[in-house]
Protein backbone atom coordinates (compact mmCIF):
# COMPACT_ATOMS: atom_id res chain seq x y z
CA UNK A 1 0.00 0.00 0.00
CA UNK A 2 2.97 2.44 1.49
CA UNK A 3 4.60 1.50 -2.36
CA UNK A 4 1.53 2.69 -4.50
CA UNK A 5 1.87 5.57 -2.66
CA UNK A 6 4.62 6.60 -3.48
CA UNK A 7 4.15 6.15 -6.85
CA UNK A 8 0.92 7.66 -6.88
CA UNK A 9 3.04 11.07 -5.72
CA UNK A 10 5.82 10.72 -7.50
CA UNK A 11 3.93 10.67 -10.95
CA UNK A 12 1.82 13.62 -9.61
CA UNK A 13 5.18 15.64 -9.23
CA UNK A 14 6.47 14.16 -12.63
CA UNK A 15 3.57 15.72 -14.05
CA UNK A 16 3.65 18.67 -12.91
CA UNK A 17 7.40 19.82 -13.55
CA UNK A 18 6.23 18.24 -17.10
CA UNK A 19 3.34 20.82 -17.64
CA UNK A 20 5.13 23.73 -15.81
CA UNK A 21 7.92 23.02 -18.59
CA UNK A 22 4.86 23.08 -21.18
CA UNK A 23 3.60 26.19 -19.89
CA UNK A 24 7.41 28.14 -19.74
CA UNK A 25 8.10 27.06 -23.22
CA UNK A 26 4.46 28.47 -24.09
CA UNK A 27 4.95 31.48 -23.06
CA UNK A 28 8.57 32.00 -23.84
CA UNK A 29 7.84 31.39 -28.01
CA UNK A 30 5.74 32.62 -30.36
CA UNK A 31 3.72 30.99 -33.33
CA UNK A 32 0.94 27.76 -33.78
CA UNK A 33 0.36 25.90 -30.92
CA UNK A 34 1.66 28.62 -28.24
CA UNK A 35 -1.83 29.15 -27.21
CA UNK A 36 -3.01 25.03 -26.85
CA UNK A 37 0.78 24.33 -25.14
CA UNK A 38 -0.01 27.64 -22.14
CA UNK A 39 -3.67 26.05 -21.83
CA UNK A 40 -3.24 22.32 -21.57
CA UNK A 41 0.55 23.36 -19.22
CA UNK A 42 -1.96 25.36 -16.74
CA UNK A 43 -4.40 22.59 -16.86
CA UNK A 44 -2.01 19.58 -16.62
CA UNK A 45 -0.43 22.12 -13.30
CA UNK A 46 -3.73 22.45 -11.74
CA UNK A 47 -5.12 18.90 -12.25
CA UNK A 48 -1.59 17.55 -10.85
CA UNK A 49 -1.43 19.96 -8.20
CA UNK A 50 -5.03 18.73 -6.99
CA UNK A 51 -3.88 14.95 -7.56
CA UNK A 52 -1.31 14.83 -5.20
CA UNK A 53 -2.92 17.02 -2.54
CA UNK A 54 -5.72 14.11 -2.81
CA UNK A 55 -3.15 11.62 -2.74
CA UNK A 56 -1.08 13.22 0.57
CA UNK A 57 -4.32 13.44 2.06
CA UNK A 58 -5.29 9.26 1.83
CA UNK A 59 -1.80 8.31 2.25
CA UNK A 60 -2.28 10.07 5.75
CA UNK A 61 -5.83 8.87 5.89
CA UNK A 62 -4.58 5.35 5.73
CA UNK A 63 -1.13 5.57 7.86
CA UNK A 64 -3.37 7.17 10.64
CA UNK A 65 -5.76 4.07 10.64
CA UNK A 66 -2.89 1.40 10.30
CA UNK A 67 -2.92 0.23 7.19
CA UNK A 68 0.69 0.61 6.34
CA UNK A 69 1.62 -1.75 9.16
CA UNK A 70 -0.32 -4.54 7.95
CA UNK A 71 0.86 -6.79 5.16
CA UNK A 72 -1.53 -7.12 1.96
CA UNK A 73 -3.88 -9.71 1.87
CA UNK A 74 -3.27 -12.26 -0.82
CA UNK A 75 -6.02 -13.88 -1.95
CA UNK A 76 -5.47 -16.33 -4.40
CA UNK A 77 -3.33 -18.36 -2.54
CA UNK A 78 -3.88 -21.79 -1.28
CA UNK A 79 -3.68 -21.64 2.62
Amino acid sequence: MMFLFHIAITMGFIAFILSISLLIWGLRHQGAGVSLAKVLGSLIAVLSVIGVLCSGYYGIKYWHEGYFETPAAMEKVPH
